[in-house]
C-alpha cells in the first residue's frame, strides 16, 4: 500500500472523485508535500483521522492539511458513495507565486496541521460560486 505521494510543484485539481466507504475496506492513510485542500458540498456522515486524531462530522465541508501531515477520510455509510469529493494539492510555490493574502492557508492553519471548515455554515452566495467552479 502506497502512503507517500508527491504531486509535484504544479497545483493539482482532482474533481468529482469518490471517498472510500466503509464495504471496500480499504484504509488509505497517506501523507504527501503538498497542501491538500479537501471538499464537498453535500452534507454526509464522515470520519476523518488526522495524525491519529479521529473526527466525525455531519456536514458540508472542507480540510486543510499541511504537508507531511497523515491523513484519512472516508464515508460512515455506503448511502453515501454517490457523492464526490473535489482536492487541490499545491505547495509553498503557489503561496509565494499568489501571495498570503490570495492564498491564506497560512492563515486559516495558524500553527495546525490542518482544520475542517463546515461548509454549510457559509454564505451561501459563496457555497454557489464555489460549487460553480469545480
Amino acid at each position: 500500500m502506497k502512503v507517500f505521494w508527491d504531486y509535484g510543484h504544479h497545483p493539482i485539481l482532482e474533481t468529482g472523485t469518490p471517498i472510500i466507504t466503509p464495504d471496500q475496506d480499504i484504509t488509505l492513510f497517506h501523507l504527501h508535500p503538498q497542501y491538500e485542500v479537501f471538499w464537498f458540498f453535500e452534507p454526509c456522515r464522515c470520519s476523518t483521522i488526522i495524525n491519529g486524531r479521529y473526527i466525525e462530522t455531519d456536514y458540508p465541508m472542507a480540510i486543510i492539511t499541511s504537508p507531511y501531515c497523515m491523513h484519512f477520510t472516508y464515508f460512515l455509510s455506503s448511502i453515501y458513495s454517490k457523492v464526490k469529493r473535489n482536492v487541490l494539492y499545491f505547495d509553498d510555490q503557489m503561496i509565494r507565486d499568489f501571495g498570503e493574502e490570495a492564498v491564506p492557508i497560512q492563515s486559516l492553519l495558524s500553527s495546525d496541521q490542518a482544520v475542517i471548515l463546515n461548509l454549510s455554515q457559509c454564505d451561501p452566495i459563496l457555497q454557489r460560486v464555489s460549487r460553480d467552479l469545480v
